[in-house]
């Protein structure tokens, strides 16, 4: 499989995977489960919404790609942490947005992220006191009750 994200349909999704047999969802898609060992993994879009579970922030410039700089910017430390997809999964993530605002529990919606060319993907506070995202699936939530429904 190729990147881990779609844009497609105009909204960004991350590709993942949900096995047949057991059920259990997956995050890259693979073509085998790593629970049940079953071939076939079916691809599914995952939500693009979620909530911050766990973070940290990465205080120095890591020594590799794809996240060190190109050396002609000062580093910026920037946040780092798990994001709990709803009915899903917790996937890792680079997260945009000042780290000293970040809190565990906060409303966080996919974004892209390019770095170096290489097209990859990060979460960011979804802005507003109370703005209503639709989640997938016919459903629509604010950031008070999506807070709310997954602590």
């Amino acid at each position: 499989m190729g990147s881990p994200v779609d844009s497609s349909t105009g909204t960004l999704r991350l590709i993942g995977g949900r096995c047949r047999q057991c059920a259990r969802v997956v995050f890259p898609h693979r073509e085998r489960c790593p629970s049940c060992a079953a071939e076939g993994v079916e691809t599914i879009r995952l939500p693009d919404v979620g909530t911050l579970w766990s973070y940290t922030v990465q205080g120095f410039e890591p020594p590799s790609p794809p996240f060190a700089g190109n050396g002609s910017e000062p580093f910026e430390p920037y946040g780092v942490g798990y994001v709990e997809l709803p009915g899903h999964l917790r996937v890792e993530s680079r997260l945009l947005g000042d780290p000293a605002e970040m809190r565990i529990g906060m409303p966080v919606t996919l974004v892209p992220l390019e770095i170096e060319g290489e097209q990859l993907y990060a979460f960011a506070p979804i802005p507003g006191d109370n703005a209503t995202r639709d989640i997938g699936w016919g459903y629509s939530i604010t950031n008070d009750s999506l807070t709310d429904w997954l602590m």
